[in-house]
């Protein structure tokens, strides 16, 4: 397959333009929301200080400045779709924002998201589905019921698996990686355009976030940023990749699940030993899971769990190629 050169160097435009208003953004927000008391106690340093929350706003801010610089730079592609495809993520990340301020309280978090993700019906292009060597056409019903779903549970997954400084915003940005990485393989470089605003607002925003945060992406991010990588597994009908891939989240939600049914008492946080290391109150969550049978401080459990994310990205590729 040729290579639009030129096409290449718009993908590296929008990727750059991007992460530098993401970067700009985050480093002018952090001090005027330390100074509204937009803070959270980051409970795994010593003396607990405030960092600031609601991240995901420089995210949501990056975004828009690439949107609107890509209709302007973008000649040679359907603009309208990435507009819609984005819409997804953006009402996603105001829903979490808007729990954010308020809390808007567990029945409208189950049903509220199903009613935002149905515009991802509009992007399906194939609904067909390979699982297993044989392929099943799922039609209408894939377009409304299994694509929204499916969206759902990938955003859910992602604001699930965090805890950690950099946790959720370096897993995520890996999974993104992979998923530009999958669709090199599969599909069309124009493909990439979708992926290029989000991954170069995760690059600098995951700076920020990464031991010692410095700005908490709250759920106004990790609403935003999930919406995002479901939406756009769906486009490139890489669904199993998606399954696949996101397998230490779905052993995460597992383990949780575990603790609901049993009744054990959930312990969201843990705390710190004098030696800097975690003290995990149990191993049943992924992020405690090594610190609970090893010692080991924040920085190290983080990048355990990056190891996994980019072995169970290699995983993926092999095994959906």
């Amino acid at each position: 397959m040729a290579i639009n050169i030129q096409f290449v160097y718009k993908l590296i435009l929008v990727f750059l333009y991007s992460g530098f208003a993401t970067y700009w953004i985050s480093d002018h927000l952090i001090p005027k929301f330390r100074k509204k008391g937009y803070v959270v106690m980051d409970k795994y340093k010593k003396n607990h200080p405030l960092v600031a929350n609601m991240g995901g706003m420089a995210l949501f801010c990056g975004l828009m400045v690439s949107l609107v610089l890509s209709q302007i730079i973008i000649k040679d592609f359907d603009i309208e779709k990435l507009l819609i495809f984005y819409f997804i993520p953006i009402v996603f990340g105001s829903f979490g924002l808007l729990d954010d301020l308020i809390d808007i309280g567990q029945r409208w978090k189950i049903v509220a998201p199903y009613f935002m993700a149905l515009p991802i019906g509009l992007l399906v292009q194939d609904t067909v589905i390979s699982l297993f060597g044989a392929q099943y056409d799922f039609g209408l019903f894939f377009m409304f019921v299994i694509a929204p779903v499916y969206l759902m549970v990938v955003t859910n997954l992602v604001n699930m698996h965090s805890g950690f400084n950099g946790l959720a915003t370096g897993v995520s940005t890996i999974i993104l990686i992979f998923a530009g990485i999958k669709t090199l393989m599969t599909r069309d470089i124009i493909y990439l355009l979708y992926l290029m605003p989000i991954l170069g607002a995760m690059v600098a925003y995951w700076w920020f976030d990464r031991y010692p945060s410095r700005f908490i992406w709250g759920n106004a991010g990790s609403l935003l940023v999930g919406s995002a990588i479901g939406a756009y597994l769906i486009l490139i009908n890489a669904e199993v990749f998606g399954v696949i891939i996101f397998f230490p989240h779905i052993i995460d939600f597992l383990m949780y699940s575990y603790i609901v049914v049993t009744r054990r008492k959930f312990e969201k946080f843990g705390g710190l030993r004098s030696d800097g290391t975690i003290r995990a109150p149990n191993p049943i969550k992924m992020k405690f899971l090594f610190p609970y049978f090893f010692r080991m401080n924040e920085k190290q459990a983080v990048y355990i769990q990056y190891a996994i994310s980019f072995v169970f990205g290699i995983i993926a590729l092999l095994v959906t190629a």
